[in-house]
């Protein structure tokens, strides 16, 4: 055998033989760090924008997040605050969710909204909520 031939041979077994391995390798990477919070998991982005009389933002301000099958208690999927711009952010599985605020820090002046439900299914998600001053 011409020594190109058993060169090419040795190469092709080679890059077989990695190309295997790595891709179990990856697979058990992706399925080990789901749910982890890491990047490989499935959360996609939710944006909760608060905002008071006159459309302006509401900073700094509590957002909770519970399961939709969540009746009573703390918060159960997350909590942001919003930011200058009025918004909160949230990195959650696919799901339904209610919004809400904790009442111990909710602005005096301000009426708290009701729960609001809110699915979240793809890569890009908004709910925006207005919130009123007292009468």
């Amino acid at each position: 055998m011409n020594l190109g031939v058993i060169v090419n041979i040795v190469l092709v077994v080679v890059a077989f033989t990695i190309g295997f391995f790595s891709n179990g390798f990856i697979k058990d990477a992706i399925n080990e760090n789901a749910g982890s919070g890491s990047i490989l998991s499935n959360n996609v982005t939710l944006h909760v924008l608060i905002t008071g009389p006159n459309d302006t933002p509401v900073n700094n301000l509590e957002v909770d997040l519970w399961h939709d099958t969540t009746k009573t208690g703390p918060p159960d999927a997350a909590i942001s605050f919003t930011n200058s711009s009025g918004i909160a952010v949230f990195s959650i599985p696919k799901g339904g969710y209610l919004i809400g605020f904790n009442m111990n820090n909710f602005p005096v002046n301000f009426e708290v909204p009701r729960e609001t439900p809110v699915s979240v299914s793809d890569n890009f998600n908004n709910a925006t909520i207005y919130v009123f001053n007292k009468v």
